[in-house]
């Protein structure tokens, strides 16, 4: 497999944290770009069996459990909107399609009450989310804790505390189509992998 790592953008204890792309595809060009005030991206063009095809990956400000809950996780939002409109703009719109894939930490829907519309953007940017539409077919990636779903059912009956959220998204622009997706059940993190199968060039 060819590797490619990007500079650190977080210390966390003794260690820093990277993005890394890992592909058995020729890597054509590589890049990299700080979002907003310490989030990263990391690009690569490959060469995908005679295919051109950017894939770039990120991992955006996280929620947090701070109070006031609102008020600080609007705080949050804000800082993933100018790291997602810092990555657009360096994206901006390539000839050969696009597979914008990682932790973006924004949720689908009904947080739109709260202004926290992140995946709007991206979404009105011109990409496809690989498992979006009315019905959503992979499971959650992020799976709640006990302690967060006590803190949920304190807001909302408890039939409606969801045993998980998505905060990763595979997204798509270009000649690019979907097979199918899915999320992988691992504890080798605290999120779950998710899976997308590809078509380039439909």
């Amino acid at each position: 497999m060819n590797h490619v790592s990007s500079l650190p953008y977080v210390a966390y204890g003794n260690s820093q944290w990277v993005l890394t792309i890992l592909t058995r595809y020729p890597v054509l060009y590589v890049d990299q770009r700080l979002l907003g005030a310490n989030r990263r991206a990391l690009r690569v063009l490959l060469n995908v069996k005679g295919h051109r095809v950017n894939f770039v990956t990120m991992h955006l400000t996280p929620y947090t459990n701070e109070h006031p809950l609102k008020e600080a996780n609007q705080i949050r939002s804000d800082l993933r909107k100018r790291e997602i409109k810092d990555l657009l703009e360096w994206i901006g719109t390539p000839p050969d399609p696009v597979v914008l894939l990682g932790d973006f930490n924004m949720l689908r829907g009904a947080v739109r009450l709260w202004g926290l519309n992140e995946y709007s953007l991206v979404t009105s940017a011109g990409y496809t989310d690989a498992d979006g539409g009315f019905l959503p077919t992979n499971s959650d990636t992020f799976p709640l804790d006990e302690e967060a779903k006590h803190r949920a059912s304190e807001k909302l009956p408890e039939f409606l505390v969801p045993s998980g959220i998505t905060l990763d998204y595979v997204f798509l622009a270009g000649k690019i189509s979907v097979l199918s997706t899915d999320v992988l059940k691992s504890d080798a993190s605290d999120h779950y992998p998710l899976l997308a199968r590809l078509r380039v060039g439909y």
